[in-house]
């Protein structure tokens, strides 16, 4: 996996969620409770957001991340119940690799629904003790994943962690899709498609020139 570089461009602010939701974008809002911190910044060339609150003991956070750009014509995104679990695994595999780097172990990961949509739970254990010491939720939508993750590794409190994951809403009136790729068919048929008018722009100049020579 490379290594994330993070760019000098970045901005950061502050925001109150203590009695109500925090707005994440149009499509996702969530619970954190304090003084929540924003963070918006580029990495690997992808757009990143990030929210996060922490106490003495317990961290709060939710990123949103770009899969891809939906403007492209060859993009990434889901288009099929298949490929969006095949995101998902990519994207609990490199969280998997990300987070073993510290003293989080790989617990165990579910299939569960955020509202009506399909999202993954992962947990995850103390290396030394084997304690759990976070959990995280993930949710695709558009052309975003969505990662909230409750993190505490002295006393890991389950009432506050699912008042905080519960907490995530899906404002379903900006009609967000989880399936807006375009299937993998269409790509090789548009890059033929590509390659074909090419040929045809290749033969013309071809028989131009050949025809320039007869005269």
């Amino acid at each position: 996996m490379k290594k994330i570089i993070l760019t000098l461009c970045f901005t950061i602010s502050f925001t109150i969620s203590i009695f109500g939701q925090t707005e994440v974008d149009e499509y996702v809002s969530i619970n954190i409770p304090g003084n929540v911190i924003k963070l918006d910044t580029i990495a690997q060339r992808l757009h990143v957001l990030n929210f996060h609150s922490e106490n003495e003991t317990e961290t709060y956070l939710i990123q949103r991340i770009e899969i891809d750009s939906k403007e492209s014509e060859l993009n990434g995104l889901p288009y099929d119940l298949n490929s969006l679990k095949k995101t998902y695994q990519d994207i609990i595999r490199g969280q998997l690799k990300g987070m073993e780097k510290t003293d989080f172990s790989f617990k165990d990961s579910t299939e569960i629904k955020i509202d009506k949509f399909i999202g993954y739970k992962i947990r995850y254990n103390n290396s030394d003790t084997g304690m759990q010491n976070a959990e995280s939720n993930i949710l695709i939508l558009n052309e975003y994943a969505y990662v909230a993750i409750y993190v505490n590794g002295t006393d890991f409190n389950d009432i506050n962690k699912n008042k905080f994951l519960n907490s995530l809403k899906v404002n379903e009136a900006n009609n967000p899709r989880q399936m807006i790729g375009n299937p993998s068919g269409f790509k090789v048929g548009y890059i033929l498609g590509k390659l074909f008018f090419y040929g045809l722009l290749i033969f013309g100049v071809i028989f131009l020139i050949k025809k320039l020579r007869k005269k």
